[in-house]
This record gives structure tokens, sequence and C-alpha cells, in this order.
């Protein structure tokens, strides 16, 4: 979240909305308005795994952006953790995704 914009320091009323414009979009964005960690897993047999995420609070949210190999991902929402995720796989496979918690202001 940007919060640190001096809009009373901006003197031009033009330049202080189009900054205030700007502030409001970028806020807006996922990845932005939450705290997220992105990380990549790589699994070589089918199981139930904890990885550690290192955000000190319980992750809501998980942006999933790749997933490669023929196993198949669960993400194990209701055993996350404040230190870690628990995923499924259905065999080998690599997961990449964004971890985190969504806040709407």
């Amino acid at each position: 979240m940007i919060r640190s914009i001096p809009f009373e320091q901006i003197t031009d009323p033009a330049a202080r909305e189009a900054f205030q414009i700007v502030e409001r979009s970028v806020n807006e964005e996922p990845l932005i308005a939450g705290s997220f960690k992105f990380l990549e897993i790589t699994f070589t047999k089918a199981g139930t795994f904890r990885v550690g995420h290192s955000l000190g609070f319980r992750p809501l949210d998980v942006i999933q952006t790749a997933k490669t190999g023929a196993g198949a991902v669960t993400w194990n929402y209701d055993n996350f953790t404040t230190t870690d995720v628990e995923l499924t796989v259905t065999g080998a496979c690599a997961v990449r995704a964004f971890i985190g918690a969504y806040r709407s202001e």
C-alpha cells in the first residue's frame, strides 16, 4: 500500500489530483493492496506437504501462477497457519504462487 506521497507538498492542483489518481489505482492492485510472498515449490512425489512462508500471519489467499508436471495440486486452506501452508499433490510437479492476504480499506 502506497502511503508516502506527500500530497500537501504538491502545490499544483492538477498535479496533486493526478498523483491521487495514481495512488488509488496502484493501491487497488491485489499484490500491492495486501501482503504477499512468492513461493516456488517442487514436489518429487505425491503426498501432503507443509511449506513455510515467514509471513507472520495466516494467509487467506493463493494466486497460483503456474504448475508444471503431472501432479495435480490442492491448497488445503483450512490447514494454513501463521508459519506454513499445506498442499496435497497427486504426483511430481512444480508450483509457483503468491500467498498472502488481500485487504481492502
